[in-house]
């Protein structure tokens, strides 16, 4: 048999930093805009979902306001975030950015977190 393969390890995830993303389960492009705009070595990106209503009314998203805290605790719990982004400009404009943070943090453990309204 064989020796052992050579390898070399790369960074681990997360070395640099570790981000967060809640994103609307109806949502197609943002975890790929965000890998996309993130530095390749050294950054993790988890992403969780939450439910969003095929209808969009201030009651459909007044609803994600319920749904935000059980999306955050799918984040993994081991892992301490530099930032958690919520990915609703809808929703932030009716939940409200303070509100967004205190849901987020209620269920992981993260440093900062940041919305479409409080990103500009």
């Amino acid at each position: 048999m064989a020796g052992p393969f050579p390898y070399a390890l790369g960074q681990p995830v997360g070395a640099r930093a570790n981000m967060g993303l809640i994103t609307l389960q109806a949502d197609e492009t943002i975890e790929y805009d965000m890998r996309r705009l993130m530095p390749q070595q050294g950054v993790g990106l988890y992403v969780s979902r939450i439910r969003s209503a095929p209808d969009v009314t201030s009651e459909t998203l007044a609803q994600m306001e319920q749904d935000l805290p059980a999306a955050a605790g799918l984040l993994p719990d081991p892992i301490d975030f530099d930032v958690v982004g919520y990915g609703c400009t809808s929703g932030t404009s009716v939940i409200g950015p303070e509100r967004i943070a205190e849901l987020v943090s209620r269920n992981c453990r993260t440093k900062q977190v940041s919305d479409p309204l409080t990103a500009l």
